[in-house]
């Protein structure tokens, strides 16, 4: 029996990839600086760690695929 691996609630932004396939990091960094709206709905910042809510980001992704 495999043990899944726990998703934390708050992500740094580079250790996504463990808990995610997509999106890359390079496109997450991305996404961070170019979309307002991603950001002010997933991104945590302290200091100059940059968080992601993974709650959150399901969500926008969900969102985003169903509003295509």
């Amino acid at each position: 029996m495999m043990s899944e691996k726990k998703i934390p609630e708050l992500v740094p932004l580079t250790k996504l990839g463990e808990f995610f396939i997509d999106p890359s990091v390079g496109a997450l960094r991305w996404m961070v600086h170019s979309n307002k709206e991603f950001a002010q709905r997933c991104v945590v910042r302290r200091g100059r760690r940059v968080l992601i809510d993974t709650e959150a980001y399901n969500r926008w992704l969900r969102e985003q695929s169903i509003g295509q």
